[in-house]
C-alpha cells in the first residue's frame, strides 16, 4: 500500500508539471496536471491556487451556469461540484449546486449543499434560509420549513417570498 508521503510527492510532481506547462503556454495540459495533483493530495493548496490562476474555477462556474439556464441539472451539478472541489469556500456556488441537486430530486444532498453555503457566508443571507425552507417544505417538514422562513425574515424582513410562505402556512393572504 503506497505511503502518504509517496502520494504527496506524486501530487507535488504533477503540480510541478502543471506549472511548467502553464509557463510554456499549454493551459489545457497545465489544468490537467493540476487537477491530477489535487486528486492525489486534496490538501495541496498550491494546486488550488494554480487552477484558480488558470481561470479553471471561472470556467467551471460559467459551464455550470450555462447548464443551469438550459435546465440540464446533472451537468450543472457536475460543473459546480468540480469548482467546489477546487475552492470549497465559494458560498454562492454551494447555493447553485444545491439548486441543481434539488431539481434532480436529490433533496438530502441539496440540503447539505445549502447548509454548507450557510456556513461559508461572510454575513447572514436570507436567500439561503429561503431555499432551505423551500426544500424542507418539499420534504413535508413544515415546522422546520417555517423556522427556515422565519430565519429568512430575521435577515431580510421584507422578503416577499418568505412572507408569502409564512402567510400560506397560517392560511392568510399577503398583499
Amino acid at each position: 500500500m503506497p505511503k502518504l508521503a509517496d502520494h504527496q510527492a506524486a501530487a507535488r510532481h504533477a503540480l510541478d508539471a502543471g506549472l511548467a506547462e502553464a509557463a510554456s503556454g499549454r493551459r489545457a495540459e497545465a489544468i490537467r496536471h493540476c487537477h491530477a495533483a489535487l486528486r492525489m493530495d486534496p490538501k495541496l493548496s498550491a494546486a488550488r491556487d494554480a487552477l484558480r490562476d488558470l481561470g479553471e474555477i471561472s470556467r467551471l462556474v460559467s459551464e455550470g451556469d450555462a447548464a443551469n439556464r438550459r435546465r440540464q441539472w446533472p451537468e450543472a451539478a457536475r460543473a459546480y461540484a468540480q469548482a467546489l472541489a477546487i475552492d470549497p469556500e465559494l458560498a454562492a456556488i454551494w447555493v447553485q449546486y444545491g439548486h441543481a441537486l434539488k431539481e434532480q430530486g436529490l433533496l438530502d444532498a441539496a440540503e447539505t449543499a445549502y447548509r454548507t453555503a450557510l456556513g461559508h457566508m461572510p454575513q447572514p443571507d436570507g436567500d439561503i434560509h429561503l431555499q432551505i425552507g423551500h426544500l424542507l417544505k418539499l420534504r413535508g417538514m413544515l415546522p422546520e420549513a417555517r423556522e427556515a422562513y422565519l430565519a429568512c425574515l430575521g435577515v431580510d424582513p421584507d422578503n416577499p417570498h418568505a412572507k408569502r410562505e409564512i402567510a400560506a402556512m397560517l392560511g392568510r393572504r399577503v398583499s
